[in-house]
């Protein structure tokens, strides 16, 4: 729908699985210019490796569901996957961080 409403339908593609159970649903032979991981904090960390697959060399990242007291783990392990912080932001107690390779 926001797609259609922002006028990019026509060159976009969603996918949407749950990666620490099964892949299949996502083309292992592209590349992505966006990858959001949207959960607690162990899993976008666990993640952070499949997420490194699936994303074009500077692509963006959106990782978003963090409580604070969780942040420097997450940032830690975005570092630690050779992923660069480009933003964090904050809402409450939550943040997203916006990162690309």
């Amino acid at each position: 729908e926001n797609a259609a409403r922002n006028g990019v339908s026509d060159r976009t593609s969603f996918y949407a699985c749950d990666l620490t159970v099964d892949d299949s649903a996502v083309r292992r032979d592209d590349l992505y210019d966006v990858v959001v991981i949207n959960i607690v904090a162990d899993v976008i960390i666990m993640l952070l490796p499949k997420a490194r697959e699936f994303l074009k060399p500077g692509g963006t990242l959106i990782l978003s569901g963090i409580i604070d007291f969780r942040l420097d783990d997450v940032m830690d392990a975005v570092k630690a996957n050779g992923i660069t912080v480009k933003r964090v932001d904050k809402d409450d107690n939550w943040y997203s961080v916006i990162a690309s390779l």
